[in-house]
């Protein structure tokens, strides 16, 4: 027997233990019903429970995403319900109106009713959201359509000294009012003298187009944006006077501006002039006329030269580049850029086609621009002092391009308010301090207007597991209800539904033929619209079946799962009473081990 050390005791000791350990972990399973509870109960199964739990949330995700897909399409599928009531009702307007017992005015108020109809279409398309995502206005591109072009409220005017007319590109102002719609004068009538004889000559000129070579151009009546064509012709009218004084020289007078090809008419006229042969010579260059006298009379060597710069050189006066847009639009409606930002666009100006030379820069004194409502006017000091309303920019230094825009820049500074001018080379960059009103710049393809809006909805919870609903444009125009031409009425009368601007051409029932043409058309806008519908309503359905296949999948993923993870109740409540019995009998025989040495004492009595 030893006394030192009592191995009984200490085994009993170390299997209490360990029965103490198991018991407490079997409570503790038992308690949270999970069989892993932490990374050491199980590795492997940890992981892959792990990977499963992601997997039930994403499945779960995935129904609830297919689910907002379902809502998304009966939004759509609920607006194009009223498109196309509208349309059936379009349908019997234009056969009421192929009926010739209509008169004048019960046509009017049949076009009337149709282009509020198809403003009405347009209205549904541009306000049908789900989540604040437009959904029936279709994919857009890279064209460009404007409604209203407001540049952060900067306006830019520009006026070419000596032109017959002023230009203005008002960038703070709607597109149809500024850049687009500015058209020539009325022309007149063109005659001309020298010493008081005719020269026999009178022009009459129609001109068309519009001044500037504009980048942002001319908005056509489908709403698409083209390149502004070049001016071609002489633009007012008035008398051009030279006449010779007794001191032999000659002195201009009364002279009005005409374009560069009618100086090359003119000079004509004065060199063939059977009146003025031998007396007077002339000589066109550019947009002037230089009359020369001769030795001939009362007119010995005088000269004097008639600036008839007009709106053939002011396709030159200025060149809107670029809007923060990042690219131009050409002659094709195309644009390199799309978005134009809420605040702190710019407008940049190019000099260096006007100003390349000192020349260039003379020609352009009391010439001038506006900028947000604001005038600046050019003038040459060594002419004398400036005494004009506007703010005066000096430019007799200036020799180049890239001097003058500094010129303008140093000579305004805080003279211009709302704006910030900056140099870019040989552009002046106006950027504005302020939010515009209307800047709206819708962006397609003129070649895909009706592309078709993809909506992807993720429907599995993995990469690449989702699905693609396609939405197209459901617009007046994609449906073909409004256009150009034959069948269309002259002049616009519809809107896009959200403002009272009239943009678009409806489809012409003023007639009894138009009418007829009109219901072929509505057939087909009918047809585009129950294609439509029948789409989103195979994309519910499956959808449906979609959300069911992921509830299903996900339960039977929760099922795995569970197996894995959850404690088996009944088998752990075995477990547990065992460890309890070995607990209490492993108390039982410390107590006893350690009562064992006792009885050494009776040895020792």
């Amino acid at each position: 027997m030893k006394i030192n050390h009592n191995m009984g005791a200490m085994n009993s000791k170390r299997n209490m233990k360990i029965n103490n350990k198991a018991s407490s972990k079997s409570m503790e399973k038992l308690s949270s019903g999970l069989r892993i509870s932490s990374a050491g109960d199980d590795v492997a199964g940890l992981s892959i429970s792990e990977k499963m739990r992601a997997q039930i949330r994403g499945l779960e995700q995935a129904s609830r995403n297919a689910a907002d897909g379902i809502c998304l399409i009966q939004t759509a599928d609920g607006a194009l319900n009223e498109t196309h009531s509208i349309i059936q009702r379009m349908r019997d307007i234009s056969v009421q109106a192929a009926n010739d017992t209509n008169t004048e005015s019960d046509r009017k108020a049949l076009q009337e009713e149709m282009n509020e109809l198809t403003s009405e279409i347009n209205r549904i398309a541009n306000t049908t959201e789900f989540n604040t995502k437009k959904i029936l206005t279709g994919g857009q591109g890279n064209g460009v359509k404007a409604i209203n072009l407001d540049f952060n409220g900067t306006e830019v005017t520009h006026t070419k000294g000596n032109d017959a007319i002023t230009k203005n590109m008002k960038v703070a102002i709607t597109l149809d009012a500024g850049i687009s719609s500015n058209p020539y004068p009325e022309p007149d009538r063109f005659s001309f003298q020298i010493n008081g004889i005719d020269l026999g000559v009178t022009y009459v000129y129609l001109a068309n187009g519009n001044v500037g070579d504009i980048t942002y151009g001319v908005k056509d009546p489908n709403g698409i944006i083209h390149q502004s064509p070049t001016p071609n012709g002489v633009v007012t009218g008035g008398q051009i006077k030279i006449t010779n004084t007794t001191n032999g020289t000659l002195e201009a007078k009364d002279i009005e501006k005409v374009a560069e090809a009618t100086a090359k008419l003119v000079q004509s006229q004065i060199n063939t002039n059977p009146a003025l042969n031998g007396d007077f010579k002339a000589y066109a260059k550019g947009g002037q006329i230089i009359v020369e006298a001769l030795d001939s009379g009362n007119s010995t060597g005088a000269n004097a030269t008639m600036n008839v710069t007009g709106i053939a050189s002011a396709n030159k006066a200025f060149t809107v580049t670029d809007v923060n847009t990042g690219g131009q639009i050409g002659a094709g409606g195309t644009i390199a850029g799309q978005d134009i930002p809420a605040k702190g666009a710019s407008t940049t100006i190019d000099f260096s086609t006007i100003a390349a030379t000192k020349d260039d820069i003379k020609a352009l004194v009391d010439a001038g621009m506006s900028i947000n409502g604001q005038t600046i006017q050019f003038f040459d000091s060594t002419d004398g002092p400036y005494m004009g309303k506007a703010i005066g920019i000096d430019i007799k230094d200036a020799t180049n391009a890239k001097e003058l825009v500094q010129a303008i820049i140093d000579q305004t500074k805080t003279k211009l308010q709302g704006v910030d001018l900056t140099s870019d080379g040989n552009k002046l960059v106006i950027t504005s301090q302020t939010v515009g009103e209307n800047s709206v710049l819708e962006v397609f393809n003129g070649n895909s207007y009706n592309e078709d809006i993809e909506i992807k909805l993720q429907v599995g919870s993995n990469k690449e597991q989702s699905m693609l609903v396609s939405i197209g444009n459901m617009r007046a125009r994609a449906l073909g209800l409004v256009g150009a031409g034959a069948g269309f009425t002259k002049e616009p009368g519809v809107t896009d539904g959200t403002d009272t601007k009239k943009y678009e051409r409806a489809l012409d029932v003023t007639t009894s033929k138009s009418a007829e043409s009109a219901i072929k058309i509505i057939d087909e806008a009918t047809k585009k619209v129950s294609d439509q519908r029948a789409a989103l309503g195979a994309y519910q359905n499956r959808l449906q079946y979609v959300v069911n296949n992921l509830d299903n999948s996900a339960e039977n993923t929760i099922s795995s799962e569970s197996k894995i993870r959850d404690t088996d109740m009944a088998l752990e409540v075995t477990k547990n009473a065992k460890n309890d019995i070995l607990l209490q009998a492993a108390q039982s025989m410390m107590a006893q081990a350690n009562s064992a040495p006792e009885q050494i004492i009776q040895l020792l009595k």
